[in-house]
């Protein structure tokens, strides 16, 4: 299994920073008091819902979030990437009598296949308000890989479907917040660089690369900008 570069290089940030941190927390801190700097977040984030990472996706995901210390966290995620629930709902409303005549006939607009999945990790740079840990504020890199299929639905062949490839690399910050005992909020934003593909497939082993961005912003084709909201519950 081939690895996206930007994951490969992420993990290895993670691995040096966790290592130093570490031993520094091994150095200074009894066990006992290291334990209490411990949390575990499963966590979602609920918009992508309606508006996944590629073109006409909805995502449903999970991240599992961490901490290694008072000082730092890590966050890594893994979603399914499915028909955007707009476009599933168009596609039903799409069904409809053939008005010319009185038969009973239903004409089905040809519908669309997507699938796909999405694969995130993430680094997190703790500052605690104040003395309320693991309240905090967060900076730190995020990387994530998408990958989606889209096709018709019927087609048996596997011809003429499209594969989008979404990687991107981020410089994140934002907020966690823990509500009760139980309820995780977590609000973000960043800047970064995308790297985003269409590939047209006349058959599996021919394709055509696109345009990288699908709809013009007006804005470098390769920046990224991040803002969403996580919520979760602590385990």
């Amino acid at each position: 299994m081939r690895y996206p570069k930007s994951f490969l290089v992420l993990l290895i940030v993670i691995f040096i920073f966790n290592n130093i941190i570490a031993q520094e927390s091994v150095a200074i801190k009894p066990l006992s008091q290291r334990k209490k700097y411990n949390y575990e977040v499963l966590k979602t984030n609920p918009l992508a819902f309606f508006s996944g990472p590629c073109m006409a996706t909805s995502e449903l995901g999970l991240s599992y979030d961490f901490s290694l210390g008072k000082r730092s966290g890590i966050s890594f995620g893994a979603s399914l990437l499915t028909k955007n629930v707009f476009i599933y709902l168009a596609e039903l409303s799409s069904s409809a009598q053939n008005p010319s005549s009185g038969s009973t006939v239903i004409y089905v607009t040809p519908h669309i296949k997507i699938s796909g999945y999405r694969l995130q990790a993430q680094y997190k740079f703790l500052i605690p308000f104040g003395s309320s840990y693991p309240n905090a504020f967060y900076f730190g890199p995020h990387a994530s890989y998408a990958s989606t299929y889209m096709g018709n639905e019927h087609n048996i062949m596997n011809t003429d479907y499209y594969r989008i490839i979404h990687k991107n690399i981020s410089l994140l910050m934002g907020f966690q917040m823990f509500l009760g005992k139980k309820v995780y909020l977590d609000i973000y934003q960043g800047l970064g660089y995308k790297n985003n593909n269409l590939f047209y497939y006349k058959n599996p082993k021919s394709f055509i690369k696109e345009e990288s961005d699908f709809i013009f912003t007006g804005m470098p084709n390769n920046l990224k900008i991040s803002l969403g909201i996580y919520m979760g519950w602590i385990l």
